[in-house]
């Protein structure tokens, strides 16, 4: 990648093959074509890895579909990666955001739950801002608040959700 950022193309197709040269794992060659925007060859090895019983592929394809504009069959996928048990917070994170544009609130809201549940530090912050989001799309603003003041105890450095508690507290 590096390469490719330098545009160093014949380096860059080096590294590229010699990568997928590395490895059989189909999830690990999906990554690689996704990661150099080859989408079709992505998918074929999702696909492959997705019928291996590796659940990651999953949410690597709907990642793919929703980029590309499908969103149905994005949603279909997520949902099928939360139901296999092993999604990661990230996972549910998209999952509750596409649940928030269809405004299924309560399955946002249980999805990201969830999620927060997990304890995956990579993304609990995003989780928590959506759980607050989320209370407050149901009118629930007495949840939003309490949900916010404890977002701040663990980010206190936040200044939006500081501006929102704020608000939340006049509510």
């Amino acid at each position: 990648l590096l390469y490719m950022a330098a545009k160093d193309a014949e380096n860059a197709e080096k590294d590229l093959n010699k990568a997928l040269n590395d490895t059989d794992d189909p999830l690990i060659k999906g990554i690689i074509y996704n990661t150099v925007n080859e989408t079709e060859k992505a998918k074929e090895y999702f696909e492959k890895a997705k019928e291996e019983g590796n659940s990651e592929a999953i949410f690597y394809l709907a990642d793919i579909y929703e980029k590309a504009g499908d969103h149905n069959y994005a949603m279909i996928l997520l949902e099928e990666y939360i139901a296999s048990g092993k999604a990661s917070a990230e996972g549910h994170l998209s999952v509750a955001r596409n649940c928030m544009e269809l405004e299924d609130y309560d399955a946002a809201l249980e999805t990201l739950q969830t999620g927060i549940a997990l304890g995956e530090s990579g993304v609990l912050k995003n989780l928590m801002q959506e759980e607050i989001a989320c209370y407050e799309k149901m009118g629930d603003f007495a949840a939003a608040r309490e949900k916010a003041a404890d977002y701040l105890t663990q980010y206190p450095e936040d200044t939006v959700i500081q501006k929102e508690y704020e608000f939340l507290k006049s509510r």
